[in-house]
């Protein structure tokens, strides 16, 4: 038998949240019936049938006592009859009772009971009278026990399950749901609803341990069945017989912990006001993806797959940093226009022709506009200005950077750590603080020179371009401003009328 105790910690993780919200309040406790019973009972129903009745169908029986057409009023009487054996289940669950062959029959009885649709052999509240028929799955065949068989070996498989449960070191329930289910599979003890028995027996088990009932979707049926072959086949054909010790029953141990950790992780939401709606649908998504992608960065599946993650991650940093620089001022106005996550083919151009080759084929981008205020009148205003901040990664680091709509502006690259937990928050927020500035101030630079007089304009733009080139200018002897911009003095010196020297504001003719 394989090792299998990361499925059951797995599972008593699911427990462990269910029991911390024990006991449940009345109003709880009739939420999670509510959820639950209509689940089950569709599930246990629909499996391996074609003529069943929906899931949406049997929760508006249960809750309005609503039938719908295309199913016999008997289908709809079966829902009824499944929902008292289950109520006695959970009783019996509650009160710590070991069933035996008469609590089966029992089972049996009401799931039946009253039925006008009872197979040719079936008697309700009897074990069966006649040989079942043989089952095959993939060219393998299941024989069941014989009807003479049936009553000794039931007794026999309560007083098993007896010692199990009281053993001085029991093992774990969930190999004894593994264990219950495919013997009671294989001694078949009734002539129909042996799949339905066994599943409430199971249930019983379960929750009287404190495990989540044991529902089995419908589409299931085939890794149902493709497991008890597995389990079938671990023993050669003249030792399988019911109730051998000697049964491997991994494969069905593994598809019975899917199945309740499923169950118990829907369950455990609902108790802990988790449960899933829509105003809380994308956050959840959310959660899980990050859950998952955690899992996969552990696993080192490809150095992309972390890259992504660390570009997710300072991107949303610099989310952050942009918001908390918005603002909406008189004259314009500073705001997050947009922030995605998008493919490398998608991002800016301007930020892709930044990077190295071979980045990680995604790029974040936030994109911070300054825009002019629709309510200032009187003004002639520049068209508005736009900051992307893009985040990339290559092998070699993540990189951020400052890409300006201005055609002759330089993108800012700034390199660092490969993860984005390690770019201290005061050096990131000194870049994009920078950069957004730097954007704001060449738009009110451009709105002084619209709205400034001739003579205003050419010294705003003299002190621009100074500052520029004080930025730009290569290492070398310093030039003087009024050495730089001589040349153009003395054109507009030639160009003026003898005799008249400069007014503020000029003269005009």
């Amino acid at each position: 038998m394989r090792n299998q105790t990361h499925l059951f910690a797995a599972l008593d993780a699911v427990r462990a949240r269910l029991d911390e919200q024990r006991p449940h309040t009345p109003e709880l406790t009739i939420q999670i019936e509510r959820w639950f019973v209509p689940r089950y009972i569709y599930c246990s129903s629909a499996i391996g049938r074609e003529d069943f009745v929906s899931a949406r169908e049997t929760a508006l029986f249960l809750e309005a006592e609503v039938v719908s057409g295309g199913h016999t009023l008997d289908a709809f009487l079966s829902i009824h009859r499944h929902q008292r054996a289950l109520e006695l289940v959970g009783a019996a669950a509650e009160d710590g009772i070991q069933f035996d062959p008469a609590f089966a029959l029992t089972i049996h009885r009401m799931l039946l009971e009253g039925s006008r649709a009872l197979r040719e052999g079936a008697r309700p509240g009897l074990f069966k009278s006649e040989p079942s028929s043989h089952a095959r799955r993939r060219g393998h065949t299941f024989e069941f026990a014989l009807p003479s068989e049936t009553g000794d070996l039931m007794t026999q498989l309560c007083s098993e399950l007896h010692k199990r449960e009281t053993a001085a070191e029991p093992e774990h329930p969930l190999l004894t749901l593994a264990w219950l289910y495919f013997h009671l599979f294989l001694i078949h003890p009734f002539a129909s609803h042996n799949g339905r028995v066994a599943r409430l027996l199971c249930t019983l088990v379960a929750r009287h341990h404190g495990y989540p009932g044991l529902i089995l979707a419908p589409g299931s049926v085939g890794e149902l069945l493709d497991s008890l072959v597995a389990v079938h086949r671990t023993l050669p054909v003249s030792q399988r017989k019911p109730l051998s010790p000697r049964y491997d029953l991994s494969a069905l141990v593994e598809l019975f912990a899917a199945a309740l950790s499923r169950t118990g992780e829907r369950l455990a939401e609902l108790v802990e006001g988790r449960k899933l709606d829509a105003g809380s649908f994308a956050t959840r998504i959310e959660a899980d993806q990050a859950r998952q992608l955690t899992r996969f960065v552990g696993n080192k599946l490809s150095w992309r797959v972390g890259a992504t993650a660390e570009v997710r991650a300072l991107h949303s940093r610099c989310i952050e940093l942009a918001e908390k620089l918005q603002s909406e001022g008189l004259l314009y106005s500073v705001f997050v226009e947009r922030a995605e996550v998008v493919p490398s083919h998608r991002a800016n151009r301007t930020v892709m022709g930044q990077l190295p080759g071979a980045e990680a084929g995604l790029i974040g981008e936030v994109q911070v506009a300054v825009v002019p205020s629709e309510t200032m009148k009187g003004l002639e205003f520049p068209p508005s200005q736009r900051l992307v901040i893009g985040v990339g990664s290559t092998q070699y680091g993540l990189h951020l950077v400052l890409a300006s709509d201005k055609e002759n502006e330089r993108p800012k690259v700034h390199t660092g750590s490969l993860r984005a937990s390690e770019w201290t928050a005061d050096a990131l927020e000194a870049m994009v603080v920078r950069g957004v500035d730097k954007r704001r101030k060449s738009y009110e630079y451009e709105l002084n020179v619209l709205n400034a007089s001739r003579s205003q304009r050419f010294k705003l733009k003299r002190l621009h371009q100074d500052a520029e080139d004080q930025v730009q200018a290569p290492e070398g002897p310093r030039v003087r401003p009024s050495q730089r911009h001589m040349s153009a003095r003395e054109t507009r010196t030639t160009m003026r009328l003898r005799g008249l020297t400069p007014a503020e504001p000029p003269l005009e003719f």
